[in-house]
């Protein structure tokens, strides 16, 4: 019985470990922002998010993706541009490497930062979408 249950539990560990790593999730999901200063020579002059993921997608993938089209749409329409990524075709390659985007996840850009959301964006979209909704837009509001 307690091999069983030893063997039950390694595998339950097992699996969350692959579901966190699938959806980009890695560092156990904490809640963090993070900011990272860009140094291009290029003249960007507006807010941009991009949402980049990878060609095989879960379900919480795709919630990403879609609330975070939504909340662009309803908060800014055309005024801030959303675009979706597949990290895994080349002719992305070199806006990735442009701004240092290994991995797939939700990135609000402007001239100065790069502010990072995916974990936010992961832990929110299926079941509190509302959340990511609102971080969101108080990030993008903070840049402009």
């Amino acid at each position: 019985m307690k091999k069983i249950i030893c063997t039950i539990s390694l595998l339950f560990t097992i699996g969350i470990a692959v579901v966190s790593a699938q959806c980009g999730c890695s560092g156990g999901c904490s809640p963090k922002i993070s900011k990272t200063n860009l140094s291009t020579n290029q003249d960007i002059s507006a807010v941009k998010v991009y949402y980049v993921h990878s060609t095989r997608r879960c379900a919480t993938c795709m919630a990403v993706e879609a609330v975070s089209e939504k909340a662009i749409q309803k908060f800014y329409g055309d005024k801030v541009p959303f675009k979706s990524i597949n990290r895994e075709e080349s002719k992305n390659k070199a806006l990735l490497k442009r701004y240092n985007i290994k991995g797939q996840g939700l990135f609000i850009l402007n001239v100065n930062e790069k502010v990072n959301l995916t974990n936010i964006a992961f832990l929110n979209a299926r079941n509190n979408p509302k959340k990511l909704e609102e971080k969101i837009k108080s990030t993008i509001d903070s840049i402009l």
